[in-house]
């Protein structure tokens, strides 16, 4: 059976690129598509319904229409903009390096529920008070845990030995 020729998804917008004089292609990570890529139409013109709701570090439902090579993005819907993120200019840094290391450390069109989820949790974590590199630093483990990178912390490579505390 083909797929349906338009779909919704949550995502969260964790990249954007300027295309033409008015779109832009956005890397949306998604619960159950994984990370794909999408054109925005007329988002970058002054009077933009979409504009708002398709921002960096926006978690949104999206409607997309199929495409040949990339999805349109038909329809979004705000549902956390995490504004305390963009108000601080050291928070939108630590927000930013979290999408970045998502980006990187993941391939297009790889389901991956846990790790959307960590994405989302830690985005939550990062608008609340509290000690931010803790949250940054568990975030990095956990990432590396899910894309099967996790480092051996309780015993030596080498020898097998346990680790003993300092």
């Amino acid at each position: 059976m083909p797929k349906p020729r338009t779909y919704q998804t949550e995502a969260i917008i964790i990249k954007k690129i300027k295309l033409g004089e008015a779109d832009r292609i956005l890397t949306l990570y998604t619960p159950h598509l994984g990370k794909i890529q999408a054109v925005a139409k007329g988002v970058r013109r002054p009077r933009s319904k979409l504009a708002g709701h398709l921002e960096l570090l926006t978690h949104s439902q999206v409607s997309l229409a199929r495409g040949r090579n990339l999805d349109t993005i038909t329809g979004s819907q705000t549902i956390d903009s995490f504004l305390p993120l963009k108000s601080d200019l050291w928070l939108t840094s630590c927000a930013l390096y979290v999408t970045e290391l998502i980006n990187q450390f993941t391939a297009d069109h790889v389901e991956n529920y846990p790790l959307f989820q960590l994405l989302l949790e830690t985005m939550h974590r990062l608008c609340q008070a509290g000690d931010k590199e803790l949250v940054l630093h568990y975030f990095e483990l956990r990432l590396l845990d899910e894309v099967g990178y996790r480092p051996q912390l309780q015993q030596c490579v080498s020898c097998h030995s346990p680790l003993k505390p300092v």
